[in-house]
């Protein structure tokens, strides 16, 4: 894969740490349901057994980013030649593929 397509974002701000276990439940049953909708899944965090639950919290710092500045940017083969955009769009991962045909007009 050429090194020269990428996306980046850098998100800038303070960072806080959170050890609440309320606040930890909350996040991490939000991360469940996102994630299992996308396998078209229906399991909650609440259907394991709750002293699994439990000690899983306990092993969990939660990390929460108060963002202020967001920097993106893109290299998707902009400076390169038809037939290597072309390339990279027929090797290159889904979302890559995508990225860089949308990046080309294509």
């Amino acid at each position: 894969m050429p090194t020269w397509n990428y996306v980046t974002v850098h998100c800038h701000g303070m960072m806080q740490a959170h050890h609440d276990a309320d606040w930890i439940r909350q996040v991490v049953g939000e991360l469940t349901d996102t994630h299992e909708q996308r396998i078209a899944s229906d399991w909650k965090v609440s259907d394991a057994p709750a002293e699994f639950i439990e000690g899983q919290l306990k092993a969990i710092v939660g990390i929460e980013i108060i963002i202020d500045r967001i920097e993106g940017k893109a290299k998707l083969s902009q400076n390169r030649a038809a037939q290597d955009v072309d390339g990279v769009i027929a090797s290159a991962p889904p979302a890559l593929a995508n990225a860089v045909r949308t990046a080309a007009g294509r």
